[in-house]
């Protein structure tokens, strides 16, 4: 009888820690099963999500609550995490949740396109925000690199550099991969000989 207990008893922790908060900004689903998890992230479209009860109480308990709350104009959400006979709730600001890496790089063009190899020379041009670690590379249709075109340190504003690969590469598809810190930006390009 106690191992069924306990069985009984680590299925339920089971579901208990299984239960899954899914947010995006403006689309909550709070404290969803596994089965409607799955239904929610698109994992796999077949599976019928638990019909979902909406409990209007006005005292609710605590517990059971809009997990996304307002104050002063920032979301937080709120996790609540579950023991025995009490739990705790940790409140963390949504925007802390969405971390975008930052752009250095913009206007990137790349230019003659086509580019005939023995009568023309590969230039560049692209705008930096910041002072960076700036790489240009050719890669082959594999993602194979190349060539290294330009490695060094460069202040911030816009640029243009030409490259003369017409003895790196034959005919075919290539890409020019520019690098700046950890930013990267990668524009096709056509050789023709």
């Amino acid at each position: 009888m106690k191992k069924l207990y306990s069985i009984h008893y680590l299925f339920f922790l089971f579901t208990l820690v299984t239960t899954v908060v899914f947010t995006k900004v403006g689309k909550v689903s709070a404290f969803a099963n596994p089965v409607e998890a799955f239904a929610i992230a698109g994992a796999d479209s077949t599976l019928k999500p638990d019909p979902v009860l909406k409990d209007n109480r006005k005292n609710k308990p605590k517990i059971f609550q809009d997990p996304v709350k307002t104050y002063d104009d920032r979301q937080l959400l709120f996790f609540t995490t579950f023991g025995f006979d009490d739990y705790s709730t940790v409140a963390v600001n949504m925007k802390d949740l969405s971390v975008e890496a930052e752009k250095i790089i913009s206007n990137f063009k790349v230019y003659p396109n086509p580019l005939y190899v023995n009568s023309q020379n590969l230039r560049i041009s692209y705008n930096i925000k910041k002072n960076a670690l700036v790489t240009v590379k050719m890669l082959d249709v594999l993602g194979n690199e190349v060539s290294t075109l330009f490695a060094q340190r460069v202040g911030a504003g816009s640029k243009t550099s030409e490259f003369n690969i017409s003895s790196k590469v034959s005919g075919g598809f290539y890409f020019i991969r520019l690098s700046a810190d950890s930013d990267h930006v990668t524009k096709k390009i056509s050789v023709v000989q």
